[in-house]
């Protein structure tokens, strides 16, 4: 229930100033967390920054570039290593990039069903399956060992991304570059890296471009981008986001 107040008069006893509110020290914490984290915490969140880019490029880069120096571009690898391949090769019927993809849809199944069965049962079914497919894939010739190893370091990188619109770009992404490393080799690989950062560039996420400060390219925004900088450091706010007041208050 609650009532008008048209003519009257309302008093307001004030006992407690804004910055002594739980609304302010609510506030506080989250705009200060950062600063409050312990050195270990501090350096895996730096650490992440880098750590990040460099597994997505692991999860969809690493089955193409095999391919293309294995199929192709043989002169990049150093001789003992290709000789070592080689002989792992040896006795497989399948092409390379069949040997990818057909290891990539084993995977998948796998993945698939730790999502639909209940936790503990399904990642030790995972487990099991992964092993005693590769190993039986390996044992009857139907592909090599680096094989193997290569879509393992590919699968185990890709769990990084949580949500499945991302596993599910990263999935597509990793596709399209075995086709291109399989028909052209390293210029297919550099081709879809031409491709993947153009289609990137035109991403916009709220209205802004997904690829900011790289595309466009703004330097005064680079200092907080892959490379995290202190806040006491940065004297400009994001040129983006800040229209009338551009300046950072000091910390």
């Amino acid at each position: 229930s609650g009532c008008i107040n048209v003519n009257g008069t309302l008093k307001v006893k004030v006992t407690k100033t804004y910055e002594n509110s739980t609304v302010s020290k609510i506030l506080d914490l989250v705009e200060n967390a950062s600063n409050k984290k312990s050195k270990s915490e501090n350096f895996i969140t730096k650490f992440a920054k880098y750590y990040t880019p460099i597994v997505f490029i692991i999860a969809v880069i690493l089955p193409a570039l095999y391919i293309a120096l294995i199929t192709y571009n043989h002169e990049i690898i150093p001789p003992s290593l290709l000789i070592n391949f080689t002989m792992q090769k040896k006795g497989v019927p399948f092409p390379t990039i069949l040997e990818a993809l057909i290891m990539n849809v084993i995977f998948e199944i796998l993945r698939e069903t730790d999502l639909r069965t209940p936790s503990t049962l399904g990642s030790a079914l995972s487990i099991v399956g992964a092993i005693v497919l590769g190993d039986a894939a390996v044992e009857a010739g139907l592909v090599s060992p680096i094989m193997v190893i290569v879509i393992a370091i590919t699968a185990i990188s890709e769990l990084i991304f949580s949500t499945n619109e991302m596993s599910n770009v990263v999935k597509l992404w990793r596709l399209l570059f075995i086709i291109f490393a399989g028909l052209y080799g390293m210029v297919g690989v550099f081709v879809c890296v031409v491709l993947m950062t153009s289609s990137l560039a035109s991403v916009t996420s709220i209205g802004y471009p997904y690829l900011y400060p790289y595309a466009p390219y703004n330097k005064n925004d680079l200092n907080n981008a892959i490379r995290l900088t202190e806040k006491y450091k940065l004297t400009l706010r994001n040129k983006l986001t800040s229209f009338k007041n551009k300046i950072r208050g000091r910390i």
